[in-house]
């Protein structure tokens, strides 16, 4: 049986397990990355690879709902990003170990949104509570 597969086969789980959160514990922290959103003048959605694929349909839902939002290939934004102030990231990471994510959000002279729950990030088993401390909110997204 080959990885893939084996990702296939949990998804109805894994599924059943971020709804769950959604729904309960993780209420208030998706409530405040909502408000986090409605008062940023710029939205970026950041991703690599599949994530950055899935952010299409994010970024389609930002703009049907009349929210302009950017979607960056993260390695570009790590080597040639500059965001202006009041600027919200949504980064997108299938797996939580995406490196230029992980690396973006251990940038510290990269100044943005960084929130990651902390059942989110046991969820995903990543590297990512080790970058960035839960929850973290800064304003100015310039470099």
């Amino acid at each position: 049986m080959t990885k893939f597969y084996q990702d296939i086969l949990k998804e109805p789980t894994e599924l059943l397990r971020s709804l769950d959160y959604t729904l309960r514990d993780g209420r208030s922290s998706l409530e405040e990355a909502a408000r986090i959103l409605k008062q940023s003048e710029h939205i970026y959605i950041v991703g690599i690879g599949s994530s950055w694929n899935a952010g299409l349909a994010v970024l389609s839902f930002f703009n049907a709902a009349g929210r302009p939002a950017m979607l960056c290939d993260a390695s570009e934004i790590l080597h040639f990003g500059a965001l202006p102030k009041n600027a919200a990231i949504v980064f997108l990471s299938r797996s939580g170990k995406s490196t230029e994510i992980v690396q973006l959000l251990g940038l510290k002279s990269f100044n943005c949104l960084a929130r990651c729950p902390p059942a989110i990030q046991k969820l995903l088993r990543s590297p990512i509570p080790r970058t960035v401390p839960s929850p973290c909110r800064r304003t100015s997204c310039s470099r």
